[in-house]
């Protein structure tokens, strides 16, 4: 929630003590929700209450621009304004620079979504324009920005960019994973290709998880990810450079619920959103808890399992060639050299693995410095490739090591500028 005036008072007992006399308000900061005592404009915060009602204020109307710090990672943003703000009326600023939503996520300065939680279906949605009264989430990737809300009257005209149709392609393509227990939902868990992304972090792409309610009965579900960003490691969306030459892929994820319970999942679109093309050449399975020999997503799109208070479970699909089954059983542990080599500013490094379980691709330096984890995921048999981009490092001798059990390998590159 937030509040659309300046209020005569800001404290939380004036604004809504006055009407429910009992509520718990949340601030975020730092990363963690915060007890609140107080309510301010273009701030956005979580209300609790045990049954729905009305709350008045007393204040002033804000008609001239309000620009508000951001903290880096997650932030709680509101309009200040009683007609609220279009999601392209807001300007990022850092320093002299002014930014449109849209040049800021180019820049990587901010990711695109804005979210608000709707208590009716009990579920976040991404919103193009910030009600009145609304709390909504924005990530930055940065420190050092501010959000300047640009005042508009109705006759302005200004309207939210509508989004272009999104074409489903072999190369580009996503499936959205459905979490459901208790009648608790999160949708923003998706997987799939898109012929811009690379193996690792794409802000266009790689949507930060927002942050799971405060709720006893919360849920989510979110791919882990180190070393993507500076401010998260938890994301809604993992989409990689397309499938090519039979190489095999996989998505790893968890979920996490509060309370204990039956957990669903599942993906009933996907045959829309995976090409025939992909599905005729690739298989995809899903692995986790209860389901060790895999599921075949393609033919099975529910599974439902039984979770405690507090428990966090695993799940990997893969996406493997058809017909591969005879060739992954003449698979060994294999760490190819990278090519091309020298190199100048990326370059591809293959590997191949018999077993599924937890491998590590990693570069160091010639002192043995770790300089970047390229790979850090269960993976499934079968051969993958991970391109490493090297533009922000000197030129110079490294070392990449893959490791998987007791297996390791290692290999040198050359980075040349």
């Amino acid at each position: 929630m937030s509040i659309p005036l300046n209020p005569v008072s800001n404290l939380a007992a004036d604004i809504i003590g006055d009407d429910i006399a009992s509520f718990i308000l949340y601030g975020y900061s730092g990363g963690n929700y915060q007890s609140s005592s107080t309510l301010n404009p273009a701030m956005g915060y979580w209300l609790g209450i045990e049954t729905g009602a009305t709350v008045d204020l007393d204040g002033t109307p804000i008609i001239t621009d309000q620009t508000k710090a951001l903290a880096g990672g997650w932030n709680l943003i509101a309009s200040p304004f009683t007609g609220g703000s279009p999601k392209t009326n807001l300007r990022i600023l850092q320093g002299e620079n002014t930014y449109t939503i849209e040049e800021a996520v180019t820049a990587g300065l901010v990711q695109s979504p804005v979210y608000k939680y709707v208590t009716a279906t009990k579920q976040y949605e991404v919103v193009t324009n910030l009600a009145a009264w609304d709390g909504n989430w924005f990530f930055t990737n940065a420190s050092d920005l501010s959000v300047k809300y640009l005042f508009a009257t109705p006759s302005d005209g200004i309207s939210p960019k509508k989004d272009e149709p999104f074409e489903i392609t072999p190369s580009n393509w996503f499936v959205d994973i459905l979490s459901e227990m208790n009648g608790i939902k999160d949708k923003y868990l998706a997987f799939g290709t898109n012929e811009l992304a690379t193996d690792g972090f794409d802000n266009s792409f790689d949507y930060v998880k927002a942050p799971i309610s405060p709720a006893a009965n919360a849920i989510e579900s979110y791919f882990l990810q180190s070393g993507w960003t500076n401010f998260a490691t938890r994301f809604a969306s993992n989409i990689q450079a397309p499938l090519l030459n039979g190489v095999n892929k996989s998505w790893s994820f968890k979920v996490y619920a509060k309370a204990a319970g039956s957990f669903k999942l599942s993906w009933l679109d996907i045959l829309n959103r995976i090409p025939q093309e992909i599905r005729n050449a690739y298989s995809f399975t899903l692995r986790g808890p209860g389901i060790s020999s895999g599921i075949d997503m393609l033919t099975q799109t529910v599974y439902e399992f039984n979770v405690t208070a507090g428990g966090t479970y695993s799940f990997v699909i893969n996406s493997s060639p058809v017909g591969v089954e005879d060739e992954l059983m003449n698979l060994s542990f294999k760490l190819g050299q990278n090519y091309p080599n020298p190199f100048n500013p990326s370059t591809t490094i293959n590997y191949a693995i018999k077993e599924t379980g937890l491998v590590s691709l990693k570069i160091y330096d010639v002192l043995g410095n770790e300089v970047v984890t390229l790979v850090n995921d269960v993976k499934q048999p079968g051969q993958y490739e991970v391109k490493f981009e090297a533009s922000n490092l000197p030129s110079g001798t490294y070392i990449y090591k893959l490791v998987q059990g007791k297996n390791s390998e290692i290999k040198k590159l050359m980075l040349l500028k």
